[in-house]
């Protein structure tokens, strides 16, 4: 069996077991909120990135269990292509504590499928690139002072 052939749903519950293990309660935490709201995308987005025979796939396994039916059907490719939309809004988490999460489980998510050749990574260069470049630009915004926190020049004229 091709490795890109593994379900979603094999691939997530295997990379965040494994990433939860030995964390702190609170880190344990947020990373079960983060498999969560990957897990939801999937569901809301995943048909997005579908050609018509993953579609029909899809639709079939909804009419038995709509629940997870993507992540269960749907396979590591289908996953990468995904990810861009999770890195977001309205997937991109709220805090910077747990946006800071969600962009490291996606980076350690992403460099796993392609180092481990779950994924091809000529196959999947644009959304590779995409995703490297949410995470770069969700970083550096965490890195700015909010707006108004920086003391602001006093731009009033003497009378």
């Amino acid at each position: 069996m091709k490795k890109s052939r593994i379900h979603i749903d094999e691939i997530l519950r295997s990379f965040f077991a494994l990433q939860g293990a030995g964390q702190t309660p609170a880190a344990r935490r947020r990373t079960l909120l983060v498999e969560q709201a990957l897990r939801d995308c999937l569901e809301i987005e995943g048909h997005r990135v579908l050609v018509t025979r993953d579609l029909v796939v899809l639709a079939a396994e909804r009419e038995f269990d709509p629940v997870g039916a993507v992540a269960r059907t749907m396979h590591a490719d289908d996953l990468i292509y995904v990810l861009p939309t999770f890195l977001e809004p309205p997937w991109l988490q709220g805090t910077d504590l747990m946006r800071r999460s969600q962009l490291t489980l996606v980076s350690h998510l992403t460099a796993q499928l392609l180092r481990d050749g779950t994924v091809n990574y000529d196959e999947v260069t644009c959304p590779v690139h995409e995703i490297r470049a949410r995470i770069d630009r969700a970083l550096g915004a965490l890195r700015k002072p909010p707006r108004g926190s920086a003391a602001r020049p006093d731009r009033r004229e003497s009378a």
